[in-house]
């Protein structure tokens, strides 16, 4: 399934927000959210200088036309989230840990198979 970026950030900005933001209370969850959304409103100009990368052009899933591979991508990391978990630090939030179950949420976003 190959789609445009913008597919993919709308689809991290409902995972986000259904999954992650609605968790977290208090004014965190203004900074957090007001934080995570100027994030995804920079995704062109991210996306533009990751497909630059010589890791990023080897891994070969982004096309001439700047479509993203979602399939290959969805592969490859599943691949890696299945065999364990991720844990990182969010200012204001603590520890999260991402499973692939969320991998799976995150992918159901991009893909629109979401309610």
């Amino acid at each position: 399934m190959m789609v445009e970026l913008n597919q993919i950030i709308n689809g991290i900005r409902q995972f986000l927000e259904n999954e992650f933001i609605s968790r977290v209370s208090g004014i965190e969850k203004w900074v957090v959210g007001a934080s995570l959304s100027m994030v995804l409103d920079n995704g062109v100009n991210t996306f533009n200088t990751m497909k630059e990368l010589p890791i990023v052009k080897a891994m070969d899933f982004i096309n001439k036309d700047d479509l993203i591979d979602v399939d290959k991508l969805y592969k490859a990391i599943i691949h890696q989230a299945e065999k364990s978990a991720v844990t990182f630090k969010v200012p204001l939030v603590g520890s999260v840990t991402l499973k692939s179950d969320d991998v799976e949420k995150i992918f159901s976003y991009i893909r629109g198979n979401t309610k």
